[in-house]
């Protein structure tokens, strides 16, 4: 087996424990090929990115480039401070 047959391999393998993992919270799920890309998949990724967004949105917080407010419903709005334009001398 060659390197790109490897890594080949390995991208099946991701996919299939995102199904998998779709199905334990879903149970009961059917779809089409399509179904499954556009709404299973998509969800799955969503679900998983979730928490380092969250994350990301900490760490930036606790280093000045990001503030939140929260709304009368409760809903954590993100916004830059003020003073700071979309662009920063100072990188991550």
């Amino acid at each position: 087996m060659n390197e790109r047959d490897t890594a080949l391999d390995e991208q099946i393998k991701n996919i299939a424990l995102m199904i998998d993992a779709y199905l334990v919270q879903q149970g009961g799920a059917a779809d089409t090929l399509e179904g499954v890309i556009k709404w299973w998949l998509a969800k799955q990724q969503y679900i998983e990115a979730e928490e380092l967004v969250k994350q990301a949105l900490c760490w930036l917080q606790k280093e000045g480039k990001l503030e939140t407010k929260t709304l009368t419903d409760g809903t954590e709005i993100y916004f830059s401070p003020k003073g700071q334009g979309t662009k920063s001398d100072k990188r991550l």
